[in-house]
């Protein structure tokens, strides 16, 4: 078996599309330099502030350990206090005006986070690696991304997602 050792590290990232620092922990392979190491995939996670609680660090290790996955970028993004308003379906709120802010947290991910991953991370170039991830609402958010930016996102995890949103 291979030896394993995540790097975690946090940052936070001003968005002018949500007029806010959105914070966002970042797990990525030990030692890992993005002019050294081979183009790894992403996973963004909504609501990144429960990976911590749910074990993902030593997850993501025996993972790699195992050779189940390849070595990969995950990025919890962490909700504020409007997640409320910033999670659901871009451009149809609710019928209680809940994810009236959908469309900015969506900007936010395609035209602030992606380019700022792509900076400091080589990654590879097909959609189909790349994967958006959220739990109950933050999944709807996910599911969202996904269905509409395609060309970013080739998968998408649901876990579960509040699929009940309605006008």
């Amino acid at each position: 078996m291979k030896s394993c050792t995540v790097t975690w590290r946090r940052y936070h990232l001003w968005s002018g599309h949500l007029s806010r620092c959105v914070r966002c922990d970042v797990y990525h392979p030990w030692r890992w330099h993005r002019h050294v190491g081979s183009p790894l995939s992403v996973v963004i996670f909504h609501d990144g502030q429960d990976l911590p609680r749910m074990g993902f660090r030593q997850m993501v290790c025996q993972l790699w350990r195992t050779c189940v996955v390849p070595h990969f970028v995950a990025v919890g993004l962490h909700a504020s206090s409007q997640r409320l308003w910033e999670y659901g379906i871009s451009g149809q709120p609710d019928y209680e005006k809940r994810g009236y802010r959908a469309q900015n947290h969506a900007r936010f991910v395609v035209e602030e986070l992606w380019p700022w991953l792509h900076s400091r991370f080589r990654l590879l170039p097909q959609a189909q690696a790349h994967i958006v991830a959220g739990f109950s609402l933050s999944a709807l958010s996910a599911f969202d991304l996904a269905w509409h930016h395609s060309e970013l996102f080739g998968q998408v995890g649901v876990f579960p997602g509040s699929l009940w949103w309605r006008s």
